[in-house]
């Protein structure tokens, strides 16, 4: 089986899959005064799909072998997912034509709990890992029913599976 170092998530490394931004610890524009009670941290991340409604779903992770064994992707719209309550470890694979799955590309990222990761229309991904919990909820941010009308999933052949080092 082949083998994939998880990295740190930065911004520049990241780049090419989407973006993420710190939600429980953030910085940047405040509407209102810093250091009063109520600080409103604005428009920190978009997640876009023009003429939908967004659906805000939960999905729950148990401790698994770290094997990447499956990815998906939407065409039509970003995806956001943001662990809650532990760190998690996600794969993803710059977008492809349709039937082409970039085995040598996966990249395997840390993302720390609070933090909310968008990724672009058609980037390779699939669900999170969770790292030191038994089990780890995920806020997901798709267009309502993605999973029923824009969700292209593929089972990899053993010889492609990778495990997370």
């Amino acid at each position: 089986m082949k083998t994939i170092k998880a990295q740190e998530l930065t911004l520049e490394a990241f780049s090419r899959y989407g973006t993420f931004a710190d939600m429980i610890h953030p910085d940047g524009d405040i509407t209102g005064v810093p250091g009063s009670i109520i600080e409103f941290y604005r428009d920190r991340l978009a997640v876009t799909a023009p003429g939908e409604v967004t659906g805000m779903s939960v999905t729950k992770v148990k401790k698994r072998p770290f094997v990447i064994a499956k990815a998906e992707y939407h065409d039509n719209c970003c995806e956001a997912c943001m662990p809650l309550n532990g760190d998690v470890y996600i794969h993803v694979a710059p977008a492809t034509p349709h039937g082409v799955v970039p085995y040598d590309r996966f990249e395997v990222f840390r993302v720390p709990m609070g933090t909310m990761v968008v990724l672009r229309p058609g980037v390779w991904h699939h669900a999170p890992f969770a790292i030191d919990q038994d089990s780890v909820s995920n806020l997901c941010v798709l267009p309502e029913r993605t999973y029923a009308r824009d969700c292209a999933v593929v089972v990899f052949p053993e010889e492609e599976q990778m495990e997370i080092v």
